[in-house]
């Protein structure tokens, strides 16, 4: 699909039905091709199993609790954020 500036801000609709379609929006300025909108990967047909994430098991040997390790990695961002 070929969406100019305009009508993007008047038939958005049109537009995000497009992307769930699957389709690749071009946006244009002017008749020129300024940007290309990719649709997102994450349908439905496309999601794991949280135990194919590779992230799953990596920390078996952990002692500590899952919340006790998000409240650490948690309380080193916000030290980092105050600075």
């Amino acid at each position: 699909m070929e969406a100019s500036m305009i009508d993007l801000r008047y038939i958005v609709k049109a537009v995000c039905e497009a992307l769930r379609r699957n389709e690749t929006v071009y946006v244009t300025f002017r008749g020129d091709v300024i940007a290309k909108i990719l649709p997102c990967i994450s349908n439905k047909k496309h999601k794991q199993a949280i135990e194919e994430h590779p992230f799953f098991g990596m920390l078996k040997t952990e002692r500590q609790t899952v919340e006790s390790q998000m409240d650490q990695l948690r309380s080193f961002q916000l030290t980092e954020n105050s600075i």
